[in-house]
């Protein structure tokens, strides 16, 4: 990717920029002060001020992953001269290898922050998506432990969710292909004046499914489908 790829300021990346400028109490010219050397090329306080004023709807992808590193490594209260807490306590953590390789493997499951705050609730007081998202690319190499403890859990949970995505490989799209051609049963005949069909199941998604242009797939929405094939098949 082009150290120039810009990416949308979306309010997920602003509100944890903001959440970790209030923990630290660095404001932008304190959080680089010294670092003019080592930042990436083109960023300058200027350019991270205009993000929270609201001027700007993009930025480089590098230079938010910077300042985000930046403030995330920083201790707690500098500006207000309250001592960090100690290493031993310390609310942030490495992510190791293995820890970042089974956030990867949730992320490949279809886990998305957004499936995942949405269907496990209780989502911990300043963890955005931004911040889980930023675990599972390798551009954050610290997390907050509470934050990373949540996380973990609530994945765990959606291993047995019945809502969990599923993701969809050709096998799957293939298998569903079968049905509607051993059945001679469309998508549209299937579901016509079912009273039981999930909530959110519709004609579209299961064409995007045999088509293999959808990602993943509701679980309980895949269980219902081959239910209702296997059930006429077998009829």
């Amino acid at each position: 990717m082009s150290r120039t790829h810009r990416v949308p300021l979306t309010q997920d990346i602003l509100d944890t920029l903001k959440a970790h400028k209030k923990r630290t109490g660095l404001g932008v010219i304190a959080l680089l002060r010294g670092k003019r050397l080592e930042m990436p090329p083109g960023l300058n306080g200027a350019i991270v001020e205009s993000w929270f004023q609201g001027n700007s709807a993009t930025a480089r992808q590098s230079h938010i992953d910077y300042v985000l590193r930046l403030w995330e490594a920083a201790p707690d209260n500098v500006k207000t001269g309250r001592a960090s807490r100690p290493s031993n306590d310390s609310p942030y953590v490495d992510v190791k290898e293995a820890v970042f390789a089974k956030l990867v493997r949730y992320r490949d499951n279809g886990f998305t922050p957004g499936v995942v705050f949405k269907l496990c609730g209780e989502v911990p007081a300043g963890l955005t998506a931004n911040i889980v998202n930023s675990w599972s690319t390798g551009s954050t190499k610290k997390a907050q432990s509470d934050y990373l403890e949540y996380w973990f859990e609530a994945c765990r949970k959606m291993e047995t969710h019945p809502q969990r995505p599923i993701v969809l490989t050709d096998k799957i799209s293939a298998e569903f292909a079968s049905y509607i051609d051993s059945s001679g049963v469309g998508a549209i005949t299937l579901l016509k004046e079912r009273s039981d069909v999930p909530d959110k199941l519709s004609v579209s998604i299961i064409n995007r499914w045999v088509a293999g242009t959808a990602a993943t797939a509701c679980h309980d929405h895949l269980e219902y489908v081959r239910k209702c094939y296997r059930q006429i098949l077998q009829g």
